[in-house]
């Protein structure tokens, strides 16, 4: 395929983009930002060097230096500390602008809202961590506003990069689209910060003659991987602008999703996996105990059903923003192709913007399209099927060949276990023979024991094959059944392969009232402070006061969400368990007294109904 056909076919299939109402950054080329840029490296104990000033770095300087060591991070900066006049007059600029409020991010109902008090904990200290972690200092986003408003005042536009390569039978359109700041923490109360911003879209086709036909689509969704990136082209939930597949972006972070609307984003404490672990064991013996398959409470777990060990975030993906696109305000300028050789793409392994010294590299930069932040090579640039989790899938023409072929297989197969059956039981019945004919001379006593372990090897092995056999006799005709249905063009269900469906919020959960939501902003910080002064001044009740105030803030929390109900019976239950435990080991050995008495009665008189019977 020549770069003309490339691109024609980008263009076909190109995504449409709809962002959410306020949203400040918008896919461009790299050149611009690349040109307001420096370079620096960065070694252990040592002060950043500068390897290529702002103004002077160009794409083709864009590689990694001869001298770069193993320990040594390379990384761009796009914004230098800001001016604070400059800042100041562009903050009252949009305060004064009326088209600007307008175009201002209004975030609906409090996130901590919609999650119980774990969460909220969590989140508590996740935002203390960022006192100690290296972070992105907040004024860099409004000063990446600026110089991203004066790229496109001087340049509008809005392109994105795209290859195309043939991969394990599919032809693969991968679309690549680079934005100058991740705003996601400032903008949107988000989890992170960090300049540049890649963000990626797949979709694979197939050929049928000369026609290219689209099966499945992958959207880049913040740590999700495989099978549940991906939807089949005609599943209901992908909306499509004839042939063009529309995304709808999160706010902030630019994560891709199949549908409009507000999106939990929990992020996982990895230091709390075995709490997790036996948190869910103590949850299904309960559950398993009264029947119930919701939350034991409203304290710990989160409104989604989700992990309660987990940060919560919200993801705006509402689509009512600007669009991008086939039949949308603003068109694409066309694509920019990436064949696989530009040197600022496959010679670059450091990060396309600050390196914030983040340990858990969420506040540092991201790296170009072919690397991970660590210098490795992307899954999804090297293997895009893997990356989708379609190394497992054929295309439908390739799929029906490969049925064809593989119950021919099986056919043969099951011809020669049917063979083997008839072989290995004439072996059978000819050991027993010998068995049968030397048993009435002791002296080939040696000869007999020889030949019954025989015929013991002989059955086991015939079980083997005869269940084999069993196991075939019963796939061809499914296999005969789904080869008719690929052949008719039937397919399974569209979803079927997900494992993790990522839905938006409903609708009933995004409306809270604002004493639930101040509740929730200040629930933690009123049980910190209310702990210290159970401490100072109650401390010869410390118990009963904890308890009270777990108490008080399971019904308050009860309460806002209208589950007192269930939270009375809950209690219920609970202190019912509770005085049958004490009642046990109140009259432990009356009761274990008691039952083997009932029980040895029991068993007497079933015995002598036998002999009455």
């Amino acid at each position: 395929m020549n770069d003309d056909e490339a691109r024609a076919l980008l263009c076909r299939f190109e995504p449409v983009l709809r962002f959410t109402h306020g949203e400040s950054f918008f896919p461009i080329e790299v050149e611009p930002y690349i040109q307001r840029s420096s370079m620096w490296s960065l070694a252990p104990g040592k002060d950043p060097v500068c390897l290529c000033a702002e103004g002077e770095l160009t794409l083709e300087k864009l590689k990694d230096p001869d001298t770069l060591s193993h320990a040594e991070v390379v990384y761009l900066e796009f914004i230098s500390p800001p001016n604070i006049r400059d800042l100041a007059v562009y903050q009252m600029k949009r305060r004064l602008s009326r088209e600007r409020r307008e175009m201002m991010f209004h975030g609906g109902s409090g996130r901590l809202a919609r999650v119980g008090y774990l969460p909220r904990l969590l989140d508590a200290l996740f935002s203390i961590s960022l006192l100690a972690r290296g972070r992105v200092p907040g004024d860099l986003a409004t000063a990446a506003q600026m110089e991203y408003e004066q790229i496109q005042e001087n340049n509008p536009h809005f392109k994105y990069y795209g290859r195309v390569l043939e991969q394990g039978g599919w032809v693969v359109l991968h679309y690549w689209y680079f934005y100058p700041f991740n705003n996601w923490r400032t903008g949107y109360h988000g989890a992170n910060d960090h300049e540049a911003d890649w963000e990626q879209v797949c979709i694979y086709l197939y050929r049928d003659g000369e026609k290219m036909i689209p099966e499945w689509i992958a959207y880049a969704m913040h740590e999700l991987t495989g099978d549940d990136l991906r939807r089949r082209w005609d599943d209901p939930e992908l909306v499509k602008v004839g042939e063009h597949p529309v995304v709808y972006v999160g706010a902030g972070s630019h994560a891709s999703y199949f549908a409009e609307g507000e999106y939990l984003t929990q992020i996982e404490v990895g230091a709390l996996s075995p709490v997790v672990g036996f948190w869910h064991q103590i949850r299904q013996i309960w559950q398993r105990f009264s029947r119930r398959n919701e939350p034991v409470d409203e304290f710990l777990t989160s409104q989604e059903g989700r992990s309660f060990f987990q940060v919560p975030f919200i993801d705006y993906a509402r689509g009512d923003g600007l669009g991008i696109g086939p039949g949308e305000s603003h068109s694409w300028e066309g694509p920019i192709l990436l064949t696989g050789e530009e040197s600022w793409v496959v010679n670059y392994r450091g990060l396309w913007g600050l390196y914030a010294r983040d340990p858990i590299a969420g506040e540092n930069a991201p790296a170009g399209p072919s690397f991970n932040r660590d210098g490795s090579q992307r899954k999804s640039w090297l293997d895009p099927i893997s990356w989708a989790g379609l190394d497992k899938v054929l295309p439908p023409p390739a799929e029906i060949r490969m049925a064809e072929n593989h119950i021919n297989e099986l056919q043969q197969e099951k011809h020669e276990l049917d063979n083997e059956i008839v072989n290995q039981r004439h072996q059978l019945q000819s050991l027993s023979i010998e068995v049968s004919a030397v048993e009435a001379y002791p002296y080939l006593a040696k000869i007999k024991e020889n030949l019954v372990q025989e015929i013991k090897v002989t059955s086991q092995r015939l079980d083997q094959i005869q269940f084999r056999a069993e196991q075939l006799e019963n796939i061809l005709p499914a296999l005969r059944n789904y080869l008719e249905k690929l052949k008719s063009g039937q397919k399974g269900l569209p979803r079927a392969h997900i494992q993790r469906p990522v839905r938006p919020l409903l609708p009933d959960k995004l409306h809270v009232n604002r004493i639930a939501e101040a509740w929730a902003a200040t629930s933690i910080g009123l049980l910190m402070i209310s702990l210290i002064l159970i401490i100072l001044f109650a401390r010869g009740s410390f118990i009963l006061g904890l308890v009270s105030l777990i108490g008080g803030y399971i019904f308050i929390e009860a309460a806002f969400r209208g589950n007192i109900n269930r939270l009375v019976t809950q209690y219920s239950s609970f202190m019912a368990v509770i005085a049958s435990l004490v009642l046990v080991y109140k009259f432990f050995w009356a009761i274990l007294v008691i039952l083997v008495l009932v029980t040895g009665g029991y068993i007497m008189w079933e015995n002598l109904r036998e002999l009455w019977a």
